[in-house]
């Protein structure tokens, strides 16, 4: 029995499921713009600036804006890579390498289907590795609970406190007392105190 165009087929959608997974480029619904430079900073600046990050949720749009500063002669480009439950926004420089260093407003529109999480990296260019500029959990503006950011190594050390279990807090620290008043946007389907990052907060 020839096996071989099994052994094919089976190699075949292993290699799909895997692109299913973890999708890089521009998927629907994903827009940006750079703007040129606008304004020059000193050149002993050596690495991207990670200030200047704002993100927002709206309905099933992530909304990002970013100051960047990086060589002046760049041709920026950005693309997205979607992997489980992590959005990453790859940032690339196709362009030259030079001394002098601008200011770029980054603005994007991401598709957003449920991740818990968006980090940016960058700047790659050539043989230069990108790196994890910022991160951070994605909460829907809805929910009205607030977190402690208590210690924590699991999700286990963490857990609701309040009157109204809208508090997020370690359980290694004294409980948090609140007000007795509830509110529908202290129960937003999906999110939990969990532990991320060492510190214990509210999380999709």
């Amino acid at each position: 029995m020839n096996i071989l165009p099994g052994i094919l087929l089976a190699g075949i959608l292993a290699a799909f499921l895997v692109f299913l997974g973890n999708q890089v480029g521009t998927p629907e619904g994903f827009s940006y713009s750079i703007s040129g430079c606008q304004e020059q900073v000193p050149a002993e600046i050596k690495a991207p600036a990670q200030a200047g990050i704002n993100l927002q949720l709206n309905g099933s749009q992530l909304l990002l804006s970013q100051n960047l500063s990086y060589v002046c002669c760049a041709n920026l480009k950005l693309e997205i890579e979607k992997s489980g439950e992590v959005i990453k926004l790859l940032e690339k420089n196709i362009g030259e390498i030079c001394k002098c260093i601008c200011v770029y407003q980054i603005s994007a529109e991401i598709p957003w289907k449920g991740e818990k999480r968006i980090e940016i990296w960058g700047v790659e260019h050539a043989d230069h590795p990108a790196k994890l500029l910022w991160q951070k959990e994605i909460v829907p503006e809805s929910f009205c609970g607030r977190s402690t950011f208590g210690p924590c190594q699991s999700d286990a050390d963490c857990r609701p406190g309040g009157c109204s279990g809208e508090i997020c807090q370690s359980v290694q620290e004294e409980p948090v007392f609140s007000i007795c008043e509830f509110r529908e946007c202290y129960q937003v389907e999906g999110i939990s105190c969990r532990c991320v990052e060492g510190k214990c907060q509210w999380s999709l």
